[in-house]
């Protein structure tokens, strides 16, 4: 019978041969822990001396020294996370490295303990190696930085979970490195092994996006997922968690710290079990091999060359922008990547060749791969999801406006179903390229996200293709909520005037040319355009814009706006904004009022000679001018003659002259 006596006293024989790896993680950790965060408190007093020498007190850039102190302390110390790394990874190689020399597996084997005794024995050897000095490292640092920095020390609970998160993750990548040293029957091959399994879950992330955007780059968005590497890869998690997780997400994915833990625990339960499992059945005689399990050598091999083939064929598109060449660097990818894993598997050269038939059942698989994708096999351009099943939406119009997140107004997100249902059933070519998208991210109740592109023209009032088009953009973007998260600077009180840049251009999309002869109050013309957007609506329709002004945001990341350009269309009903523009007085210096005799059509119908007659056609001319260019997509031409007889052409608007054909056409 089996004691714990026994177990307990090879475990502490066991300890003994590993002092060598205690030793590293002390001196890892006192780098990490002790050395690093001493000097940086080394620089701060020599600075914070330096600011009393002289005279200087900033106290901004103090509190943000403290604050880098501080980081020491919690997640946001990324030295002390790629010494967790690297210790996960080399104790969980080194410690089963013993499965790869079969003198040492028929010396473990011939203890008087049973193989999950041993299992364990060695499983928890490297925890019990790790674990103590992690606790008691940041213990210790709190200690130092108590006494140090006094009342601006961050909460003891703020190191607590630094070091709960930092245990979880060495096991979770302790115990995956644990997995791959059981497959593998070579200390090596499993440290390589490690790696990919580590990031397994980013190489298919590659795969499928890679193929997204070859085959439906125009359509479907799939930029996201590079996010959830932020989850389900646990190198790239683990770095990326920080005291603000959403700091490193742009798609607004809720990646809760409760959410990731709960779920990297549950893992590592799993593939505990899965490696004493696999510890249990695996066979003596297969240390030196490559890989120690049958089916796993199959599977493992099917895996790997058929990602890296596709990721070869991927590379051959990108060069010459060909399915032919995509298919070739597949077929290549097949062959070699095949030949060289047979060549590891039987450590031969002479193998190149074995098993030449699974080349081909490689290469059928990563074809139906590719073809699910290139003949959408599984529908993915023609899916619109229900309205019962949507969260919310993000739409983004042409760009010209910030990103409106997380609408929930049904109307918004009816309107925007139908435009992409009337887009999808069109005959415009889906695939097209095209610079004038509108973006449309579905958050489904069940935690999917879709992102679609709908590529169709700026509207116009004629388009045969989608005849409800505009109407269906009207409801969106005249949506109260869409305008307040799209157009978020006419709500913004706390943009500095210096931030805000302003052109005006045409329809033809001309810059505004007299910009520099003077000086817009941003923050006026942005009340005024807010007044006329509550009033009468945003603009979209070609033939009711007048011009369009652009806002440029310096600095835009300090105001937390993704987009740091704003384009709003500019109507003749937009009179606030008009009547600003206007009230600038901006008159061309050879044309006063006083000096104005009349005003005349060639055709003689109209003969403006009274004052009020006179201003209101040069206030109309005026905008023309002050902008640089011609506003008016059908201009009507008037001469103005002046006190000396001089005639100069000035251009008005068709509206103003239907206007003064009323009042003058007697005259």
């Amino acid at each position: 019978m089996i004691s714990n006596h026994s177990s307990f006293k090879i475990f502490k024989e066991e300890y003994k041969k590993y002092i060598w790896a205690l030793a590293l993680t002390i001196i890892g950790f006192i780098s990490s822990k002790i050395i690093l965060p001493l000097l940086d408190y080394s620089n701060y007093i020599n600075t914070k001396n330096r600011f009393v020498q002289n005279l200087s007190n900033d106290e901004e850039y103090l509190l943000k020294k403290l604050e880098l102190l501080n980081d020491y302390l919690t997640i946001d110390n990324d030295f002390n996370k790629v010494v967790v790394i690297g210790l996960a990874v080399l104790l969980g190689a080194v410690i089963f490295s013993y499965l790869h020399n079969k003198k040492k597996i028929d010396f473990y084997h011939s203890l008087p303990i049973t193989r999950i005794n041993l299992f364990f024995i060695k499983y928890f050897l490297g925890i019990a190696i790790a674990l103590p000095i992690i606790i008691v490292s940041h213990l210790l640092l709190y200690g130092i930085f108590s006494i140090l920095l006094g009342g601006n020390i961050i909460a003891f609970k703020e190191v607590l979970e630094a070091v709960f998160i930092d245990i979880v993750f060495f096991i979770v990548i302790y115990s995956i490195t644990v997995f791959a040293n059981i497959l593998a029957g070579n200390t090596i091959i499993g440290i390589i092994l490690s790696g990919v399994l580590l990031n397994l879950f980013s190489i298919m992330i590659l795969v499928i996006f890679s193929l997204s955007d070859i085959f439906f780059s125009q359509v479907i968005d799939l930029g996201y997922i590079f996010d959830y590497q932020l989850k389900y890869n646990p190198i790239i998690c683990y770095l990326g968690l920080k005291n603000n997780l959403d700091y490193f997400s742009i798609t607004s994915i809720n990646f809760s710290k409760f959410n990731i833990l709960s779920m990297y625990i549950l893992i590592t339960l799993i593939i505990t079990i899965i490696n004493l499992i696999l510890f249990k059945i695996r066979k003596s005689e297969k240390a030196s091999v490559c890989i120690s399990f049958k089916y796993a050598k199959t599977i493992l091999k099917y895996l790997g060359v058929c990602i890296g083939a596709v990721l070869v064929g991927v590379i051959f598109y990108l060069i010459s922008n060909s399915i032919f060449a995509l298919y070739l660097g597949v077929i290549l990818g097949c062959i070699i990547l095949h030949c060289l894993v047979e060549i590891i598997y039987d450590f031969d050269f002479r193998a190149i060749f074995k098993n030449w038939y699974s080349i081909i059942g490689c290469f059928v698989i990563c074809c139906l791969i590719i073809f699910s994708y290139q003949f959408d096999i599984f529908k993915r351009i023609d899916y619109v999801p229900s309205i019962d099943k949507i969260e919310n939406v993000d739409i983004n119009i042409y760009n010209d406006s910030e990103e409106a997140k997380n609408i929930q107004s049904q109307d918004v997100i009816q309107a925007a179903l139908e435009l992409h249902k009337e887009y999808l059933e069109s005959t415009i070519e889906k695939n097209k390229y095209s610079t004038e998208n509108i973006k449309i991210k579905y958050k489904l109740k069940n935690g999917s996200i879709l992102v679609r592109y709908i590529g169709i023209d700026y509207p116009n009032l004629e388009d045969e293709e989608i005849p409800n088009k505009n109407n269906l953009l009207s409801k969106i973007i005249n949506d109260k909520e869409y305008i307040k998260k799209a157009y978020s600077i006419l709500y913004r009180t706390d943009i500095k005037e210096d931030d805000i840049t302003t052109f005006i251009y045409d329809n033809s999309g001309n810059s505004d040319e007299s910009k520099d002869n003077f000086k817009y109050d941003n923050k006026k013309l942005i009340e005024n355009i807010k007044k006329d957007i509550e009033q009468n609506g945003i603009y979209t329709v070609n033939e009711e814009v007048l011009f369009s002004i652009r806002f440029y945001i310096e600095r835009s990341w300090e105001y937390e706006i993704v987009n740091n350009s704003y384009t709003i269309n500019i109507s003749n009903k937009y009179k606030n904004t008009l009547n600003y523009l206007e009230s600038l007085n901006i008159y061309p210096e050879d044309i006063k009022i006083e000096d104005v005799d009349y005003i005349y059509d060639e055709n003689k119908n109209l003969n403006i000679k009274d004052e009020d007659g006179i201003k209101k056609v040069l206030s109309d001319y005026k905008l023309r001018n002050l902008l640089g260019f011609e506003v008016y997509k059908k201009p009507i031409q008037l001469i103005l003659v002046d006190k000396q007889g001089v005639e100069i052409n000035i251009n008005i608007s068709e509206e103003l002259y239907k206007q003064l054909e009323e009042s003058y056409k007697s005259k």
